[in-house]
C-alpha cells in the first residue's frame, strides 16, 4: 500500500488524537472515583449517623422530663387537694392519714423534682454535644457539595475537550484513504498504531530493530507502507 508524505504526518497527528482521548477518558475515570470525595462521603455518612444518633438521646430525654413533669404536677395537684381537706376535715382520724399521704407525697415530689433537674443538667450537656456533632456534619456536608462541584466542573472541562477532540479526529479519517484508516483502526484495537523510527528504535514498541531489519526498510521506497518487525505498528521514517 501507498502512502504519501502528507498521510503519514495525518497518521503521527491522529496517534497523537487518539493518545490524548485516551489520557482524557482515564482522567475523567479518576475524577470520577476520587478517592478524596469518598472518604468525605464516609466521614459525612458517620457524622450524619452520630447526629441522629444523639438527636435521639435528646429527644427520648425531653419526653422523660416531660413525664416527670407530668408526674409532679398530679403530685402537687394531690398535694394541694389534700392540705385542702386537711383544713376542712375535724375528723383526728382522718387528718392523721390525710398527713400520711402528705409526707408520702412530699417524699414523691423531691424524688420527682430531683429526677428533673438531673434529667435538665443531662439534656442540656446532650444538646452541647448535639450542637456540637451538628457542626461537624454540616461542615462535611458543605465539603462533600463542593468538592462534587469542583468534580463537575473538571468532568465539564474534560467532556467539552474530548468533543474537540473527537471533531479534529474525524477530520484527520476522513483526509485519509479508507483502507489506510482501516488499517489503522485495526492496529489501534490490538496496541499502538502507528510508530516513528527513530535512529534504529521504533517509538510504538520502544524495541530497537537489527540491522537486517535495517537494511530492508530502507531498500523500501518512501511512499510504501512498511510496518514495524517487532510490534507490526505503521512505521513512519523520518
Amino acid at each position: 500500500m501507498n502512502i504519501s508524505s502528507e498521510a503519514k504526518s495525518d497518521l503521527l497527528a491522529l496517534l497523537a488524537i487518539d493518545l490524548e482521548i485516551t489520557k482524557s477518558k482515564n482522567d475523567s475515570d479518576q475524577i470520577a472515583k476520587s478517592t478524596e470525595l469518598s472518604e468525605i462521603r464516609n466521614r459525612l455518612i458517620e457524622a450524619a449517623s452520630e447526629f441522629t444518633n444523639v438527636l435521639s438521646k435528646v429527644e427520648t430525654i425531653r419526653t422523660e422530663i416531660e413525664k416527670v413533669a407530668s408526674d409532679l404536677n398530679l403530685v402537687e395537684t394531690r398535694i394541694a387537694k389534700d392540705q385542702t381537706q386537711l383544713l376542712q376535715t375535724s375528723s383526728p382520724k382522718d387528718a392523721q392519714g390525710i398527713q400520711s399521704e402528705l409526707a408520702t407525697l412530699a417524699r414523691r415530689k423531691d424524688e420527682l423534682e430531683d429526677a428533673e433537674l438531673n434529667l435538665m443538667d443531662e439534656l442540656e450537656q446532650v444538646e452541647r454535644d448535639l450542637e456540637k456533632k451538628q457542626f461537624v456534619r454540616d461542615d462535611l456536608d458543605t465539603q462533600v457539595r463542593e468538592a462534587l462541584e469542583v468534580q463537575e466542573k473538571a468532568l465539564q472541562k474534560i467532556a467539552s475537550g474530548l468533543v474537540l477532540l473527537k471533531d479534529k479526529r474525524a477530520q484527520l479519517a476522513a483526509r485519509l484513504a479508507p483502507e489506510l484508516f482501516e488499517v489503522y483502526e485495526r492496529k489501534a484495537r490490538r496496541s499502538v498504531p502507528v510508530g516513528l523510527l527513530q535512529g534504529r528504535e521504533c517509538t510504538a514498541c520502544r524495541m530497537t530493530l537489527g540491522a537486517t531489519s535495517l537494511e530492508a526498510i530502507s531498500g523500501t521506497p518512501q511512499d510504501q507502507l512498511i510496518e514495524c518487525p517487532e510490534c507490526q505498528a505503521i512505521l513512519i521514517r523520518e
